[in-house]
């Protein structure tokens, strides 16, 4: 009965489009965000580079007496990327990625002053962390929209009923179809940022999406 269910809501999927629509939006978004997220990727390594070879030789050039004075010139740090960087910034943006060492002063993290627009434009870069977190859930929202409630409203829920069913597998009929879509719209996502989902940590970022993206699935199904 749940196979039958779930193939029904399918095709009943790819009658109105929303699959369609739904998946070139979340692919066009999410090229976007991988594309952009790897130029500033490379935009911000080859800043990184030019700054660690001038800080390197003004060090190799410095005139002193001892190691001491010297250490007392101090010198700036960075903080590495790596190639989760490009999923997603984390802190950065608020903490800073550069250090100043000196010796006897602790010195913290080198942010940029925080305007008031700052705020705002921070939390709403555009990136593939940002994509899974904030627009993919409106994008399964909209997949999932009127699924239980247009078949009470049309009469098909009754027919339904009356052919054996129960309220209880109509939904996980649904459930069990729309988290099947979920997986897959989520591994083409990841796929665009990872090309070869092999790494520990990248499975491990699948699971936590996929359990963050559950709950929109089962949100949708059961209140809208």
């Amino acid at each position: 009965m749940l196979k039958t269910i779930a193939i029904k809501e399918w095709h009943m999927v790819l009658r109105q489009h929303t699959l369609i629509i739904t998946l070139l939006s979340v692919l066009i978004l999410s090229g976007i965000a991988a594309v952009g997220s790897r130029l500033q990727y490379r935009q911000e390594q080859q800043q990184r580079e030019v700054a660690n070879r001038a800080f390197r030789l003004q060090w190799e050039q410095l005139q002193t007496n001892d190691p001491h004075s010297a250490a007392h010139f101090g010198t700036y740090l960075f903080k590495p990327l790596t190639p989760f960087s490009r999923f997603d910034s984390g802190l950065d943006p608020v903490t800073g990625s550069s250090m100043r060492i000196e010796a006897h002063v602790r010195h913290s993290m080198a942010t940029p002053p925080l305007r008031p627009a700052d705020a705002y434009l921070r939390f709403g870069a555009l990136t593939p962390a940002s994509v899974l977190q904030l627009f993919f859930p409106l994008f399964l929202f909209f997949l999932c929209f009127n699924s239980y409630t247009q078949e009470k409203t049309s009469g098909a829920l009754r027919l339904q009923l009356i052919q054996g069913a129960t309220i209880s597998n109509i939904i996980q009929g649904k459930t069990t179809m729309y988290l099947g879509i979920m997986i897959a719209l989520l591994l083409l996502s990841m796929l665009l940022y990872f090309p070869v989902i092999v790494h520990p940590r990248v499975l491990l970022l699948l699971t936590a999406y996929t359990c963050y993206a559950a709950i929109f699935v089962l949100i949708a199904l059961g209140f809208l």
